[in-house]
């Protein structure tokens, strides 16, 4: 199925064309859904260096892997192998059917390192992948243009907006890589603290079956152990140790929750092993993602056994859980649950001994502590969040349920 793109989108492609040499060899093809560039497509020809990076793109599987998540996705996507080498798919849509792909790239992520692409060379080759010319191979890629990550991401968010005439946020993009920090070996002393803060919130949310999202907390694999200043030059490794470290950390915060170490742990050596097993960086950020969910509904489980409530009021808490942020008056929660609001409020009290108002304001003010922990949020920011009307509302109901304001736990927290 083609579509030909309109004069306006045309106009909008072609500056972005031209604009592309002042990054260097930044490359960018359009191809019609089954990977043929269509007759209308600019500098249809490509240079040999092109071509070589084509082929080596089509052995790789990556054109399989983009139509096959543009059957359910819009966003640009990104794929690429483990030494940095990095491709962005825009999409181009008519009626929900893909027409027609934009590809940008290769890009480098860091500064060509010889001996790293000398491993790359000998682990695509065991996997039969054959490089007629090594040489011609690595001039050409000494010739990519560096782009680090969140600069690649913005040029990626402005070819969608040029095809599609769509502005995305940032946290649209499905990202090879999720790392601030590819561009420098060193570390940042503060960085130990967010990884630190991080961590806790992240944690915290497994031992209290709260679920995160993304927007909530920002994505696991986003400045955690081991950083750059480990040193770790073997390709993948830094991000596998990673979430081996992460599966130990979120197997305890379990156990923590309730679940017992005969079910925690056995989780953590599935995703450890599966960590070790040959993968790109895309699949284990994917992996990293089920690690936190698949925790977390051991610890909801595991809670739900041991509380022996009815479903209709286990379905309340969990979802006074996970929306912590949401109206949670008791007309709203009754409106969700599907039941009145005077059944809801006596089934609750009489199954937990505490009122659903009481419960509400006891998890809102939890929640609140963590995020006072996690985030640079104001506190009179996170009194909004939780639909709190004034902050000195929001300070007393914290008071009577932490024993200290939100003042007071922030700098505690700091001080320590």
């Amino acid at each position: 199925m083609m579509c030909k793109s309109d004069d306006k989108t045309n106009q909008r492609l072609n500056t972005f064309r031209e604009l592309l040499p002042c990054i260097g060899n930044l490359y960018c093809r359009t191809y019609d859904a089954s990977w043929s560039q269509p007759s209308n497509a600019p500098d249809k020809i490509l240079k040999d260096e092109e071509s070589l990076f084509h082929n080596f793109f089509l052995s790789c599987g990556f054109h399989e892997r983009i139509t096959e998540y543009a059957r359910v996705e819009d966003a640009p996507y990104a794929v690429g192998t483990y030494n940095g080498l990095s491709w962005y798919a825009v999409l181009e849509k008519a009626h929900g059917e893909l027409t027609q792909i934009h590809l940008l790239g290769p890009v480098l992520h860091t500064f060509l390192d010889i001996n790293e692409t000398d491993n790359f060379f000998k682990e695509y080759e065991k996997k039969g992948m054959s490089f007629h010319s090594r040489h011609l191979f690595l001039k050409a890629m000494q010739g990519l243009p560096v782009v680090f990550h969140n600069q690649f991401d913005q040029l990626a968010l402005m070819l969608h907006f040029c095809v599609n005439g769509k502005y995305l946020p940032a946290d649209s993009l499905n990202s090879l890589v999720d790392s601030g920090l590819d561009e420098i070996k060193a570390t940042a002393p503060f960085l130990y603290r967010d990884i630190y803060t991080r961590l806790n919130g992240i944690t915290d949310s497994l031992r209290k079956g709260i679920f995160l999202t993304e927007a909530q907390s920002p994505h696991v694999l986003r400045a955690m152990l081991p950083t750059n200043a480990a040193c770790i030059s073997v390709p993948l490794r830094q991000m596998k140790d990673t979430l081996i470290l992460l599966a130990f950390q979120f197997s305890n915060a379990s156990i923590e929750g309730g679940v017992s170490p005969e079910a925690a742990y056995p989780l953590a050596d599935k995703y450890i092993h599966a960590a070790e097993s040959e993968r790109s960086a895309m699949e284990l950020n994917a992996l990293c993602k089920s690690l936190y969910t698949d925790f977390l509904k051991l610890v909801q489980d595991a809670q739900t056994r041991a509380r022996h409530y009815s479903s209709e009021i286990e379905d309340c808490i969990l979802y006074i859980h996970q929306h912590p942020e949401e109206d949670l008056s008791l007309p709203a929660l009754a409106a969700n649950c599907g039941y009145g609001a005077y059944y809801l409020s006596r089934k609750f009290k009489a199954e937990t001994n505490m009122s659903l108002p009481d419960y509400v304001r006891r998890q809102k003010i939890q929640y609140a502590a963590m995020l006072l922990h996690t985030t640079n949020d104001s506190i009179s920011a996170i009194a909004e969040r939780l639909h709190y009307s004034t902050y000195s509302h929001f300070s007393a109901v914290f008071h009577e349920v932490m024993g200290v304001t939100p003042t007071q736990y922030r700098k505690t927290l700091v001080e320590k």
